[in-house]
């Protein structure tokens, strides 16, 4: 995790017209307010502390691989760029699933499903999912449809 002390000493901001070196962001760091923007209507504080979380999060190398995820797809939506969630077992987060014009009926009709999507995965460092640029999604079949071990029974006779 990053401190005031990993802000690159030549780094300058510039805030109500004034440069501020990393030296004053130190002397700064247990004040209420830094930096003060406008969130919409009203204004919004931005402590030192917000500062080098915001700085951990950008810092994040990701990195890119075709892939698949598995999941229960959740949230099928049409408002912005047009995507659904996919909740991953191992990491129990929603992986953003991006999808063209072709894909997102066909993504609605599994909606509460396990599937599995393909394509271009983007992971963060630590290899966990971040999104997927979907190119197939692929259900798996229900709980009903998969045999149970008295179906199997007499499936390898003659095999042992």
């Amino acid at each position: 995790m990053a401190t005031p002390d990993d802000i690159d000493a030549e780094l300058t901001l510039e805030i109500s017209g004034q440069n501020v070196t990393p030296e004053k962001f130190e002397d700064n760091k247990n004040s209420d307010t830094v930096i003060r923007f406008w969130n919409g209507k009203q204004p919004t504080g931005l402590t030192c502390k917000s500062a080098v979380h915001a700085a951990n999060i950008l810092n994040k190398r990701s990195f890119q691989d075709h892939g698949s995820i598995e999941g229960r797809l959740d949230m099928v939506t049409l408002r912005g760029n047009q995507h659904f969630n996919v909740y991953e077992p191992i990491w129990d987060e929603p992986i953003r699933c991006n999808v063209n014009d072709d894909l997102i009926e066909e993504a609605a009709k599994y909606f509460g499903r396990r599937v599995a999507v393909y394509g271009m995965v983007r992971y963060q460092e630590d290899g966990s999912p971040i999104s997927i640029t979907v190119e197939e999604i692929a259900p798996f079949p229900d709980a009903a449809e998969i045999p149970d071990f008295r179906d199997l029974k007499g499936i390898l006779k003659g095999y042992a």
